[in-house]
């Protein structure tokens, strides 16, 4: 995790940060931003000890802390959330979230990259396993999906099932043969899962895929949708080929 803040004093600071007590922790990022531990009960270290803001720290500004899929176990609730309301926000690239691609979130009615009807493709699939003779498999509520773990495990199992349905119709493939299916996955062929679609490029990466930014809430920390990025700055044309020289 990288983070970078200017404050009055400080001038800018660049620092290399790892795990949620980076964050959160009684030395981390947060504490040494307001100058109070996560209890609020007493001055931590400041990042330069000479800071003429004194007791107060930085609080009259503002900042935002960008991370990685690993962001979503920050909601941790053996973590002082009230960090979170002394205007640190922050934010970090998902795995998936149930409200990427709720209609009229992010203008995601009608566009690439994935839909609304994939989506509830995955929550009707959900309801069967959620209750006997399938299931249940356990917690499946909307709010237990926001990490994204069980919409990408979904996601996961589809392209494989595809793969092999796609290699020796019929019968059962050879691992070889499920293997050469992945460049073939685009265009007609593209897995629309609940996360968006899945079209890998010639090394198998996901081309293009969605990547939901969430936030921290500040008022009970749970991860709530801020927008939808594209690795290549736009959604996919319908056909969703990656270009041939993808690294």
């Amino acid at each position: 995790m990288t983070v970078r803040a200017r404050c009055r004093h400080w001038g800018a600071v660049d620092r290399e940060l790892y795990g949620r007590e980076a964050i959160f922790g009684n030395d981390g990022l947060a504490a040494r931003l307001t100058g109070l531990t996560p209890t609020g009960s007493a001055r931590a270290a400041y990042e330069h000890r000479d800071d003429a803001l004194g007791a107060r720290g930085c609080q009259n500004r503002a900042f935002t802390v960008l991370t990685g899929d690993e962001g979503s176990y920050l909601g941790d609730k053996k973590l002082d959330r009230s960090t979170l309301r002394r205007k640190v926000t922050v934010r970090y690239a998902s795995l998936a979230h149930p409200d990427t691609w709720a209609a009229g979130k992010d203008g995601a009615k009608g566009r690439t990259g994935g839909s609304p009807a994939d989506y509830q493709e995955f929550l009707d699939l959900l309801a069967v396993v959620g209750k006997q003779p399938v299931g249940p498999i356990g917690a499946t509520g909307r709010q237990d999906l926001t990490d994204g773990q069980v919409i990408i495990a979904y996601d996961a199992m589809a392209t494989a099932v595809h793969g092999i349905r796609q290699a020796t119709p019929g019968s059962l493939p050879r691992p070889a043969d499920v293997g050469e299916q992945w460049p073939r996955v685009k265009a007609s062929l593209r897995v629309s899962g609940a996360s968006g679609w899945i079209c890998p490029d010639n090394h198998g990466n996901p081309y293009n895929k969605a990547v939901p930014v969430v936030e921290l809430a500040p008022e009970d920390a749970s991860q709530r949708f801020v927008a939808i990025a594209w690795p290549e700055g736009k959604p996919p044309a319908r056909n969703c080929l990656p270009p041939s020289s993808a690294p």
